[in-house]
């Protein structure tokens, strides 16, 4: 008789699920450019919004003295279209810094839980079929850019 090796059985693996915790927010974060990152997003928020609203008070103001023949008008208006300009600038700087810091934090994110899963023992491996190993993991990190980042 030949000599069969017995494989191992697949382990149940245990699984956290529900919601985030809220540090986890802060954790993923952070791992873009540090501490700084959140105070940055909220002055870039805080920013457009206090822009969007002053821009809104000269269309006002336009509007107003739209009937009049006036050097003010005219002034008023461009003013509002400089706003606006700064005002769209301003928000496509917040969008794009959102998305690079949450791809740098999606990379460090998958770098840390590749780094944890090379260190896991063979057993692990060999009772673990790889498809199993590429799913979740591809699964947490779709999960992370999709959930956490945005």
């Amino acid at each position: 008789k030949k000599d069969r090796k017995e494989k191992p059985k697949q382990v149940k693996e245990d699984r956290k699920t529900g919601l985030i915790d809220k540090r986890m927010y802060f954790k993923f974060w952070n791992l873009s450019f540090g501490i700084i990152t959140f105070p940055i997003i909220v002055v870039l928020v805080a920013g457009a919004q206090a822009l969007k609203i002053i821009q809104e008070q000269k269309a006002l103001t336009w509007v107003d003295l739209a009937g009049e023949d006036s050097s003010e008008a005219d002034s008023t208006f461009i003013t509002y279209a400089v706003l606006a300009t700064v005002t769209i600038v301003f928000y496509i700087v917040l969008v794009f810094f959102i998305a690079y810091a949450g791809t740098i934090s999606s990379k460090a994110l998958h770098n840390m839980a590749f780094c944890g899963m090379l260190k896991s023992p063979i057993r692990f491996f060999d009772t673990t079929p790889i498809g199993v190993l590429i799913n979740r993991f591809s699964k947490d990190t779709l999960f992370c850019d999709e959930r956490v980042s945005f």
